[in-house]
């Protein structure tokens, strides 16, 4: 009866120090009408990379299924990878709805493509949003300094 009790403790306590050390979650998609998946797969791996427990949710994914899917989830961040074939003025108006959309603010919402850098930063101004990856390192390391993850 002793043992048990000595290993029901013990497994509380390997619980909650599993608990203290858990990472921070990260959504990754493809924007609707994106079937253009390689930008978000870097980001992907950076991100895995840098410690955090990625969801990666595909292509294509139905912009009316953001917000819930940011609840469910419980993310510090949602990177979404927007069509290059798509105008620009139309990449802007999606990201302005999912900003509208995923209004929960303990959830960063990161746009992403090469329609972006076709866009005058005044368009851009309150949208958090990248044209390539490099911008998007420079950009992620300075808002989650290594060690911030967990």
């Amino acid at each position: 009866e002793q043992g048990l009790f000595i290993l029901a403790e013990a497994r509380r306590r390997l619980g909650a120090a599993y608990e203290s050390v858990v990472r921070k979650r990260a959504l990754v998609a493809c924007a609707e009408g994106n079937d253009h998946t390689m930008g978000a797969m870097c980001v992907k791996l950076l991100l895995e990379d840098a410690g955090f427990d990625v969801l990666y949710l595909g292509a294509n994914l139905p912009t009316v299924e953001l917000p819930l899917l940011i609840r469910g989830a419980r993310s510090a961040l949602l990177c979404l990878a927007h069509s290059p074939a798509l105008a620009p003025e139309a990449v802007l108006r999606h990201a302005r709805l999912v900003n509208r959309l995923c209004d929960d603010p303990t959830t960063v919402v990161v746009h992403g493509g090469a329609s972006f850098a076709r866009l005058a930063a005044a368009e851009t101004e309150n949208l958090l949003c990248f044209d390539d990856l490099k911008s998007f390192r420079l950009w992620f390391a300075h808002a989650f300094p290594a060690g911030s993850e967990r």
